[in-house]
């Protein structure tokens, strides 16, 4: 089996539907069937997104 995972632990992560664009840190990894779930660490919380609810790049546009 191989997994191609779009983002690593450690690595700097925004939610883009996030409108602070506040940044947060990928802290985990979770596979399933079907999905690769990753758990992001922001303000002492972790919550889980999928890679297309993530970005490595920050949203400006959002934020207005």
């Amino acid at each position: 089996m191989r997994i191609e995972n779009k983002f690593n632990i450690g690595e700097h992560v925004y939610v883009i539907t996030d409108k602070e664009q506040q940044v947060g840190i990928i802290n985990g990894i979770m596979l399933t069937k079907n999905d690769i779930l990753y758990f992001v660490g922001r303000d002492n919380n972790t919550d889980r997104f999928y890679d297309y609810e993530l970005s490595l790049d920050k949203n400006q546009l959002i934020t207005l």
